[in-house]
């Protein structure tokens, strides 16, 4: 974890953008972006699409960034496409709290729907409104596929291993969310 985190935070400074393997399972499944922040227990990452359009933050266990890529061809492509656009700048707010918890405040505050994994499970086990949280508990105000309320989630803050918001995904819901409060 020692020697990777020192590769995030070197390509943090020279914000350089990278693909990063998290999928121990399926080696040809990645993530390409730039990373926001990372310390020796959470990463921080901003992702971009295949198309080279923002895909929003995803949040994941450093321990679980297992290869970075740099410079191949698959970057010089996304380079290409990602030339000349401008993407968003995300205000997270890091503090003593860590990463996991300016996440999940910056979901909360900014209103948008998250997409959380549990205990490494590779699956999204609670998706929804960050309703609240402790270093206990997190509670999640759950939305289903089709953007319909469908109850509230409680999950134990500890065995969060993910949170994605703001992908393709996650805009997905929040526009059919939107379209269901009419």
């Amino acid at each position: 974890v020692i020697i990777m985190l020192k590769i995030l935070k070197q390509l943090f400074e020279e914000k350089k953008r990278a693909s990063f393997y998290t999928d121990f399972e399926n080696g040809n499944r990645f993530n390409y972006g730039t990373v926001i922040k990372a310390d020796e227990d959470y990463s921080v990452l901003q992702l971009i699409s295949p198309d080279g359009d923002d895909d929003g933050i995803f949040c994941v266990e450093t321990q679980r960034i297992y290869k970075v890529e740099l410079q191949g061809l698959y970057e010089k492509k996304m380079a290409a496409l990602c030339e000349g656009k401008v993407y968003p700048e995300y205000k997270l707010t890091f503090g003593d709290d860590g990463i996991k918890n300016a996440v999940l405040s910056f979901a909360k505050k900014e209103g948008q729907i998250v997409s959380i994994e549990l205990s490494n499970s590779e699956c999204d086990d609670a998706v929804g409104f960050v309703e609240s949280f402790d270093e206990e508990i997190c509670c999640i105000k759950a939305v289903d596929e089709y953007g319909i309320d469908d109850g509230i989630s409680y999950v134990n803050y500890e065995d969060i291993t993910r949170i994605v918001l703001m992908s393709y995904d996650e805009k997905r819901l929040m526009r059919l969310w939107r379209y269901n409060q009419q």
